[in-house]
């Protein structure tokens, strides 16, 4: 396939200062980066703010502004869910059962109480009266029926460092609305049961995440607070912050969120999705790949992500010193879609400081902006591993990104070498 990277309206670089069930390709490839050049002739804004705090346009904004819905941490700082920047998607069917966890007060909230909701399934929701409750969970409470929890922005579940703290069983599905996690921890496996800190879908489950927050969550295997193998996941309106994976064995992909394909086998034709919209990823650290998400799919897989703002993740190397690549996501193995969203100031040690990117058979991004990444390898903003197909990028902007220490060099990697067409003029390289 001929590999051809495209701006069609505009761009501008400023030079300001693999999976549980496959293999991933090599981190290398091409090391041909791009010398930033200024203006290609037009308005290069993307519609996001490159203020780490920003809107991430189109829509509204990603900030937590949501005051009404104000959740206690238990003990850390409290937070406010984001606002609602996406569209909801339609609730799933549902069994007729709908569960009542508590009865009027905080103390009848308990994870006794919640894991024997979750055992009959369907619509769970909580009876702890007016006042933010925190709930203990000291053992992985087990999804095994379809079930939406939805804790009306007013509950938090801890798992207290040590517990991991919602688990999918195989075949089920789950929807989390308007919950806070903090503090789960997967076990330290580097298997199926070191995966997701906070929410862990299991082969064949479905796992949905709306108006949530995540905060120091860990997971071995990957995925810090969300992890989904082979099924698709859904994260809408939410935010992720300060989650990690530990150094384990030489795993731990993905700080805050962790995927390994999207439909139930790695050689179907059927193909899912991996959709992240409206959500806030910030502060996560990952050791391999992915400092703030690892995206892993096998084609036709198709991940979105829309109205995001990932900001200040960076990616360690791995147990067995390798990796470190993708400061703020590595997408891999799908064909990826990346619009209206902002990466900046994410940090790798490997190749990507922004994005590590393997198209398969594609890659589109339009209207996002790099802004402040960097990486001690190549490519500052982004690097597109040597498996890459086709990148097509319109309306985006990369400022101050840089690599090895140089300023400039926003982009590297296979199909990012090649002349590209900005506005009315020919830039090489980059643009």
């Amino acid at each position: 396939m001929a590999v051809v990277a495209i701006f069609a309206l505009a761009c501008m670089a400023i030079g300001g200062g693999g999976g549980l069930s496959g293999v991933a390709p090599n981190e290398g490839g091409s090391q041909t980066s791009g010398n930033g050049t200024t203006n290609a002739g037009a308005n290069t804004n993307a519609g996001a703010n490159t203020n780490a705090g920003a809107n991430t346009n189109a829509g509204g904004s990603a900030s937590k502004s949501d005051t009404a819905n104000q959740v206690s941490s238990g003990g850390s700082s409290s937070t406010t869910l984001p606002a609602r920047v996406c569209d909801e998607p339609t609730p799933w069917p549902l069994p007729t059962s709908s569960q009542v966890v508590g009865t009027g007060t905080s103390a009848s909230c308990t994870a006794t109480a919640l894991s024997t909701a979750i055992k009959t399934g369907g619509n769970i929701v909580f009876d702890c009266g007016t006042a933010p409750v925190t709930i203990a969970v000291t053992n992985a409470i087990q999804v095994t029926k379809a079930t939406v929890i939805d804790g009306g922005g007013l509950v938090t579940l801890d798992g207290g460092g040590t517990a991991q703290i919602l688990v999918v069983a195989s075949n089920n599905s789950l929807s989390v609305r308007r919950l806070s996690f903090i503090n789960g921890k997967a076990p330290d496996d580097t298997e199926a049961a070191g995966i997701g800190g906070a929410v862990a879908g299991n082969w064949r489950s479905k796992v949905e995440v709306i108006g949530c927050t995540f905060e120091d969550n860990r997971a071995a295997r990957g995925g810090g607070a969300v992890y989904s193998l082979l099924s698709p996941l859904q994260v809408i309106n939410s935010e992720f912050a300060e989650n990690s994976t530990v150094l384990h064995a030489g795993f731990g992909d993905g700080g805050a969120i962790g995927t390994d394909g999207a439909s139930e086998s790695s050689s179907d034709s059927l193909g899912g999705t991996i959709q992240i919209c409206g959500t806030i990823i910030r502060n996560n650290q990952g050791n391999g790949s992915g400092g703030g998400a690892y995206l892993w799919m096998y084609p036709p897989d198709l991940a979105i992500i829309d109205r995001t703002s990932i900001t200040a993740n960076k990616v360690i190397k791995n147990a067995s010193n390798q990796g470190a690549i993708g400061g703020a996501m590595r997408i891999s193995n799908g064909s990826i879609t990346i619009k209206n969203s902002s990466l900046i100031s994410n940090a790798s040690i490997g190749n990507g400081g922004g994005l590590y990117l393997d198209c398969a058979p594609s890659c589109t991004i339009t209207n996002s902006t790099f802004y402040g990444n960097q990486t001690a390898g190549w490519g500052g903003g982004i690097f597109s591993g040597t498996s890459s197909g086709q990148i097509d990028m319109n309306n985006v902007t990369f400022a101050a990104n840089s690599q090895q220490n140089t300023q400039g060099n926003a982009l590297s990697g296979r199909g990012l070498d090649q002349p590209w067409s900005c506005g009315a003029r020919q830039r090489q390289h980059s643009c």
